[in-house]
């Protein structure tokens, strides 16, 4: 997670296609880097929305992913070598498979905090449970993020046509701005409706 380059974000004009999906890989970690800074200072609020805009973000980063990038790559694939072609084919598959560990792991750690919070159950056993799925998450990440980044975002940079390239880069950029109503436009997460319903349903 630390060392990237955090500089710009994905509504900079200037990136080239898909450098938009790298730009906002470095954003998400900055987001887990407040999920673990949470996590250290055992403040159960603060984890649920950081997890909740991670877990949001990430699902709209695996959205774009899915319906703009991989698709291209797919219905391209007459323009792939036939002996790569199988191999890109499994990567992709692998990726997909990657994403759903995220999304079921994310959303079972916050699951988990969720009832932390709501039915007053014991930290002691229940946040170790969730830094185990989060450090799983992170570790995986790892190598998802430098397979796409090095394999598949360049890959689908040169079978889209030059001409086309803006127009995919506006769908990522759409897909990537579409936050869930409960953050109220803030990509931080600082906005959060559902933790504010949360707490305030325990008082």
């Amino acid at each position: 997670m630390a060392g990237k380059d955090r500089s710009g974000g994905i509504d900079t004009p200037s990136l080239k296609m898909n450098s938009i999906l790298t730009a906002d890989h470095n954003e998400l970690d900055g987001l887990l880097e407040e999920v673990f800074k949470a996590l250290g200072n055992h403040d159960q609020p603060e984890i649920y929305k950081t997890l909740d805009i991670f877990w949001a973000r990430l699902a709209m980063h695996i959205r774009a992913e899915h319906l703009h990038l991989f698709k291209a790559i797919l219905q391209m694939e007459d323009k792939i070598e036939p002996g790569v072609r199988d191999s890109v084919k499994s990567t992709i598959a692998k990726l997909r498979v990657d994403h759903d560990f995220f999304v079921r792991e994310l959303a079972a750690a916050i699951k988990i905090v969720r009832d932390l919070i709501f039915f007053n159950q014991d930290p002691e056993e229940k946040l170790p449970l969730v830094r185990i799925k989060v450090r799983a998450i992170v570790e995986l990440l790892r190598t998802h993020n430098d397979t796409e980044e090095n394999e598949i975002y360049p890959m689908a940079e040169a079978l889209v046509d030059e001409s086309d390239h803006s127009e995919m880069n506006d769908l990522i950029r759409s897909e990537l701005n579409k936050l869930p109503p409960r953050f109220d436009g803030d990509r931080s997460g600082r906005t959060n409706l559902a933790i504010s319903i949360l707490l305030e349903g325990r008082s």
